[in-house]
């Protein structure tokens, strides 16, 4: 039986996305060595759309220094809600192809993101060409919930905080039985704070193909 294949993206813009996507490849293959066909990735270096990659790091370079105006920012993404949600979409639109090529060519049964970039552009290209790869998203924000994460075709959230957890509810209008895209799984089963690695492998040892995870 083929292994399942296991894609982390992350994007090396300090270590704040980065090393929970290596913690848990760590996790993974220590705790269940040769199981799975895992790969850690740069995602949008990686994949090829260098430019964007290096506008992106090189503003985030620049906010770093500019603690005051980045508050800010993320203020307004906070306050601005789906207008912040468009305007990032039309700025990482030139990384779709990439994602699509990627996607169909490598088949990833599930992508483990911890960057927002790489969470919206999986989700537009998953559901644009009906692609059924398994979309996971840590939030890397300990306490937050920022408008940006929220996209409601992502199959599993995953935070590390009950405020996390409870502002990630608040935000999709969810009450404590709220149903997810299609009905398939509920709101609530989307916020995992803890036993992440667990949690995810009990949904990578099926035998019948990708499926979402089960609640942790």
């Amino acid at each position: 039986m083929a292994k399942k294949r296991i894609a982390f993206a992350m994007i090396e813009a300090g270590g704040g996305h980065k090393m929970p996507a290596l913690a848990v490849f760590e996790s993974l293959k220590r705790l269940y060595p040769g199981k799975y066909e895992m790969t850690v990735l740069d995602f949008v270096k990686d994949l090829g759309c260098v430019d964007l990659d290096q506008v992106h790091k090189s503003t985030w370079k620049y906010l770093l220094t500019h603690p005051s105006l980045t508050k800010g920012i993320q203020t307004f993404d906070f306050i601005t809600g789906p207008v912040n949600m468009s305007i990032y979409k039309l700025a990482i639109a030139p990384f779709y192809p990439y994602v699509q090529r990627y996607l169909r060519k490598e088949k990833p049964d599930l992508i483990f993101s911890t960057h927002y970039f790489n969470t919206m552009a999986v989700s537009h290209v998953r559901r644009a060409y009906g692609l059924d790869t398994v979309l996971v998203n840590f939030l890397s924000e300990i306490f937050d919930f920022d408008s940006y994460w929220y996209l409601k075709n992502v199959d599993h959230y995953i935070v590390t905080s009950e405020q996390a957890a409870d502002k990630l509810l608040r935000r999709c209008g969810a009450a404590s039985s709220a149903s997810g895209a299609a009905g398939r799984r509920s709101w609530r089963s989307w916020a995992c704070p803890r036993r992440t690695a667990p949690c995810w492998s009990r949904w990578a040892a099926r035998a019948s193909g990708p499926s979402p995870p089960s609640a942790c």
